[in-house]
C-alpha cells in the first residue's frame, strides 16, 4: 500500500492549483538557490582574493623600505625576519626576498611551480632607479577558499530564508486571491445537475476580477448548454415517439416499403414487401443486400426511375411488373430522403401496394378495347395504335410501310342462306389462315364486318406483289361452316405503300379503299395497289 502514495500525492497536486503553485515556486527557487549560491560563491572567492592581495600589499608596503636597506646591505639575516614577519600572516603561505647578488631567503611552502600572487622590486635606498631585490609573496589559497565558502553560505542561508519567506508569502496570496475562490467556483460546479429538468443554480463568488467575471460567464454558458439540453431532450422524446409510430407503421402496413442505398440496393424492407416478393426471393431479410432492380420484370425501366428521382429530387409515380412467371403488379411511389447525414445521402423510399387484381382487370378491359371478341385479332381502334408503331419504326429504318384493305366477296349469301353463325365460322377461320399467312410481326385487324386491314414493314415497294399473291392464297380453300358443308368466299384486296401515299395513316387506309373498290368493280378476286392502272389476280401475279 505505501507504494501507491507517491501516486496519490502526484494526483492530489494535479487536483489543487495552490500546491501546483506551489511545487512550481519550490522548483524555481532550487534553481535559484543553485545558481545563485554558486555565483555568489564564486563572487566571495574573488573579494577574498581581492582583499587578501590589497592587505599584502599594505603589508609589503610597510616593510619595504627595510626590506631595500636588508637587500642593499646584503643582510640575509635582517631580510629573513622581515621575510618570517610578513609570512606569519594567516593570509600568507610563503614569503621570498631575492637579493641581486647575495643570495634568496624564503619562508613558508607553496606548491612546486606556482607563481606569485604579488612581486614587488626593491629600489635602492640611495637610487630609485636602482634595484637591489624583489620581494615575492604566495597567499594561503586554502584559506582564502575557505572564508569564501563560508561567506557564500552564509550568503546563501540568508538568500533561502528570504526565499522561504517569500514563496510562503506568494503561495498565501495566490490561494487567498486565486486558488480559494477558484475551487469555490470548481465545488459549485460539481454541484450542478444539467440533466435536471427545473432551474439550475448558479454560480455565485465576491470576487469582482477576473474570476468574477468568469463565473458570470460560466453561468451564461451553464443557463444556454441547459436550454439546449432541454430543448434536446424534448426533441429526442419526440423523435422516439415518431420513430415508434414510423415503426408501428413500417411493420404494420398492408403497402410493402422499402429503402434503397446509393448503389440502388435494398437497405431496409417491411414484412409486406417482403410478403409480397416471396415467390421470388423467400429469404429476402437474409441475404445481403441485392439489386431492387432485380425483382422486376424490367429492370432497365426501375433503374432508370431511380436516376430520374435523384437527379430530379421528384417523386416518381409507376405501375411495375414484378419478375417471374406469375402477373404481380404493384402500384410504386419512389420519393429521395431528404438527410443531413453523408451516409444516407442519395437514399430512395419506395412505397409498393399490390394491384395485380386490378391490373388484370385493367389488361381484360384494354384487351377488350382493342380486340375483336369474335376473332380475337385487333380491332380498329388497336390496330391504329399499332399502325402508329410500325410507321416509326420504318421512318426509322428508312423502309417502306404497306398496309392492305380486304373486304370477303361472297361473304353475305353467307349469313343469308346459312345464318350469322355460319358467317361467324368464315371469319373466324380467315382470321386464322391470315394469322398462319403472314409474319409474327405483322399486325392482322378486324376493320369492321366482313372487312379486315393487314400492315407490315418491307424493305421496299417490291415485295407488295408477293404480299398480295400471300393475302390471296388465303381464300383458295373453301370453308366448312358446318360438318360436310362447305363454302367459298373470296378477297378483293387493296394495298396502299409509303412509298408513294406518305405516312399518313389517314391517307394510306383512304387510298388502300379506293385501290379496293377498283377490284370490287372488276375481278373480284384479285388485288390492286394504289397507283398502278391493272388489279392483278394469283394467276396474273
Amino acid at each position: 500500500m505505501n507504494s501507491l502514495k507517491p501516486f496519490s500525492l502526484l494526483k492530489r497536486i494535479r487536483e489543487r492549483l495552490d500546491l501546483q503553485i506551489a511545487l512550481a515556486i519550490l522548483c524555481l527557487a532550487t534553481a535559484f538557490l543553485f545558481v545563485g549560491g554558486y555565483l555568489n560563491y564564486l563572487r566571495a572567492q574573488e573579494q577574498e582574493r581581492t582583499g587578501v592581495i590589497t592587505m599584502v600589499r599594505e603589508m609589503v608596503a610597510v616593510v619595504e623600505g627595510n626590506a631595500a636597506i636588508a637587500a642593499y646591505l646584503q643582510d640575509l639575516q635582517l631580510a629573513t625576519e622581515i621575510s618570517a614577519g610578513l609570512q606569519s600572516s594567516r593570509y600568507i603561505s610563503m614569503v621570498s626576498i631575492d637579493i641581486d647578488g647575495g643570495g634568496l631567503v624564503s619562508t613558508g611552502a607553496v606548491q612546486s611551480g606556482r607563481s606569485p600572487d604579488f612581486v614587488l622590486e626593491l629600489a635602492s635606498p640611495f637610487s630609485a632607479a636602482e634595484t637591489v631585490g624583489s620581494i615575492k609573496v604566495y597567499a594561503d589559497l586554502d584559506y582564502i577558499e575557505k572564508l569564501a565558502a563560508s561567506k557564500g553560505r552564509s550568503v546563501v542561508s540568508g538568500q533561502l530564508a528570504l526565499l522561504l519567506l517569500v514563496s510562503v508569502a506568494i503561495l498565501w496570496a495566490v490561494r487567498v486571491v486565486v486558488t480559494r475562490p477558484l475551487g469555490s467556483v470548481v465545488r459549485q460546479l460539481k454541484k450542478i445537475n444539467l440533466s435536471d429538468e427545473g432551474s439550475i443554480n448558479q454560480i455565485s463568488t465576491r470576487s469582482q476580477d477576473e474570476i468574477g467575471y468568469l463565473a458570470d460567464n460560466i453561468n451564461s454558458m451553464l443557463s444556454a448548454i441547459h436550454a439546449a439540453y432541454l430543448s434536446e431532450a424534448e426533441q429526442s422524446r419526440r423523435i422516439a415517439q415518431l420513430e415508434r409510430k414510423f415503426r408501428l407503421i413500417f411493420e404494420g402496413s398492408h403497402a410493402g416499403i422499402v429503402m434503397v442505398d446509393g448503389q440502388n440496393r435494398l437497405s431496409l424492407a417491411n414484412q409486406a414487401f417482403q410478403s409480397l416478393v416471396a415467390h421470388l426471393d423467400p429469404h429476402l431479410d437474409q441475404q445481403e443486400p441485392r439489386p431492387l432492380s432485380q425483382l422486376f420484370y424490367d429492370p432497365e425501366l426501375v433503374e432508370g426511375i431511380l436516376s430520374t428521382v435523384r437527379e430530379n429530387n421528384a417523386s416518381v409515380f409507376r405501375d411495375l411488373k414484378l419478375a417471374g412467371e406469375q402477373e404481380v403488379w404493384v402500384r410504386s411511389l419512389f420519393s429521395l430522403i431528404e438527410s443531413q447525414n453523408s451516409a444516407e445521402m442519395g437514399y430512395i423510399e419506395v412505397v409498393f401496394s399490390d394491384i395485380s387484381d386490378r391490373a388484370l382487370i385493367e389488361k381484360h378491359f384494354e384487351y377488350g378495347a382493342t380486340h375483336d371478341q369474335l376473332t380475337g385479332l385487333l380491332n380498329r381502334r388497336g390496330g391504329e395504335a399499332r399502325f402508329r408503331r410500325q410507321v416509326e419504326q420504318a421512318q426509322s429504318r428508312a423502309g417502306s410501310f404497306v398496309l392492305c384493305l380486304i373486304d370477303l366477296n361472297d361473304f353475305k349469301p353467307v349469313n343469308d342462306i346459312y345464318g350469322h353463325e355460319a358467317g361467324d365460322v368464315v371469319l373466324k377461320e380467315i382470321s386464322l389462315r391470315l394469322k398462319s399467312a403472314l409474319r409474327a410481326d405483322d399486325v392482322i385487324v378486324r376493320w369492321g364486318g366482313d372487312e379486315f386491314v393487314v400492315s407490315m414493314l418491307a424493305q421496299s415497294s417490291d415485295a407488295v406483289d408477293a404480299v398480295g399473291r400471300n393475302l390471296l392464297s388465303v381464300f383458295e380453300q373453301p370453308v366448312e361452316i358446318r360438318p360436310e358443308v362447305w363454302v367459298r368466299v373470296g378477297g378483293s384486296i387493296g394495298i396502299a405503300t409509303s412509298d408513294r401515299v406518305g405516312f399518313s395513316i389517314e391517307r394510306m387506309v383512304e387510298a388502300a379503299d379506293e385501290a379496293m373498290y377498283i377490284v370490287k368493280k372488276g375481278d373480284k378476286n384479285s388485288y390492286q395497289v394504289f397507283g398502278d392502272s391493272v388489279a392483278r389476280s394469283q394467276s396474273q401475279a
